[in-house]
């Protein structure tokens, strides 16, 4: 996995949602989010963790009751690590389980359904 070619342009968005860009002294993106619930806190982790597992790409994360920190960085990324397109993708989909979560009483409904799609990734 090759590190980001343009890292500026790519990460900026993201800045924007709350996320940290933990550099110079880490090339890594990190967020803190925080849920109505523990239930919800914990129904984000696993819904990444089935990411995680599908992309063979996992976080560095905790969890305190309501609030989960996530970091992504690839360790195997250049001479030491770094942020690729995995970590991208897989912070754009932590935003995308987040806001589902939080914004819809049905979240528990369109959880399974966004389960079950990661059966088609």
């Amino acid at each position: 996995m090759s590190l980001l070619t343009n890292r500026s342009t790519t990460i900026a968005p993201f800045l924007t949602r709350g996320w940290r860009d933990l550099s110079p002294t880490r090339d890594a993106l990190q967020k803190s989010f925080t849920f109505p619930t523990f239930t919800h806190a914990f129904s984000f982790m696993t819904s990444i963790s089935l990411l995680a597992e599908r992309l063979n790409h996992h976080p560095e994360w905790s969890n305190i009751y309501n609030k989960v920190d996530i970091t992504w960085s690839t360790h195997d990324a250049g001479p030491n690590g770094g942020l690729t397109d995995n970590d991208i993708l897989a912070a754009e989909e932590c935003d995308k389980f987040a806001g589902m979560l939080c914004a819809k009483e049905d979240w528990k409904e369109e959880l399974e359904q966004q389960w079950a799609a990661l059966d088609h990734m």
